[in-house]
Order: C-alpha cells, then structure tokens, then sequence
C-alpha cells in the first residue's frame, strides 16, 4: 500500500497551484468588459466618436448605430486588457529565470 506522502504527479501539481481556485483574469476581463465596459462606451463615446467621424466610404460602418456597444472597438479594448496578466506573468517569470549577476549594472566610473 502506498505511503500517505506519496501522491499521484497530476494531484501534487494540481494542489501547488495556489490560484487553482480562482477563475481566470480572462474571463473576468470579458465579463466586465460585456457587462460594463460596453455598455458605458456604448452611451458616452461611440455617440461622439460617430459624430466626429468623416463621411469616407470604409469609415461608413462607425457611423451605424451603437446598439449595445459589442463592436470592434469594445472587442479591441477587451482583448488588450485580456492578454495584461498573460504578458506579465510570461514576463516575471522570464526575469526570475535571469540569473542575478547580469542583472546587476556595472559600476558607475566617472
């Protein structure tokens, strides 16, 4: 019979995980961005984006109505804040991989 200590790859790696429990920044971003996000552009910016818009053939479907304000625009904003925590974690994880000596400047010599 195994030992209590000894577990299964898959359930230790699944347990170490401290955010397991929490859902994804992804999702979040896209629901608060449908929920909220879209709603708001949809009343205070696209109105005044539309108006300012010049009457040029390819710019004629910014010009529509707004409806609910799931557009282009709002996928676009969405979208960039969505890849934020993916960047930065890819990012901090590539710095703690650099070891310490390069990551120090050389001295000043004036």
């Amino acid at each position: 019979m195994p030992s209590p200590s000894a577990s299964p790859a898959g359930s230790r790696a699944r347990s170490a995980s401290p955010s397991s429990s929490w859902p994804d920044p992804s999702v979040i971003f896209g629901l608060w961005g449908i929920l909220t996000l879209g709603p708001f552009l949809a009343k205070h910016v696209y109105p005044i984006v539309a108006d300012h818009m010049p009457d040029v053939p390819v710019l004629r479907y910014f010009r529509q109505p707004v409806g609910s304000g799931e557009g282009l625009l709002t996928a676009g904003i969405v979208l960039a804040l969505m890849i934020v925590p993916i960047i930065t974690a890819t990012t901090r994880d590539l710095f703690l991989q650099v070891p310490p000596l390069p990551r120090r400047a050389p001295p000043h010599s004036a």
